[in-house]
């Protein structure tokens, strides 16, 4: 597997040249698995299934919207919002 370390554009001509404005592109890996791209304007995050090379989802969020975002986690919104059965959920504090 190779990383990309440049692009080529097309200039208004037709040729194919380096692009000029340098664009940074983070790369998350989970083993062999892609699971994080995010630059400058998105963030594009897949979950795989278990084991396999399987994705389940794919979540692309502008990179804006993240600055917006409150950072909690999963056992955060689960207290919160608590269980199915509408009572709270309690997490071992190992887990929180």
């Amino acid at each position: 597997m190779a990383k990309r370390v440049w692009r080529r554009e097309r200039d208004l001509t037709g040729w194919m040249s380096l692009s000029r404005k340098p664009e940074v592109t983070w790369y998350g890996w989970d083993g062999d698995r892609l699971t994080t791209i995010q630059n400058d304007r998105t963030r594009i995050q897949t979950v795989y299934q278990p084991g396999s090379f399987t994705p389940l989802i794919r979540v692309e969020t502008a990179t804006g919207e993240l600055v917006k975002t409150q950072r909690r986690s999963l056992a955060d919104a689960l207290q919160q919002s608590g269980g199915e059965d509408g009572g709270s959920v309690v997490f071992p504090p190992v887990l929180v």
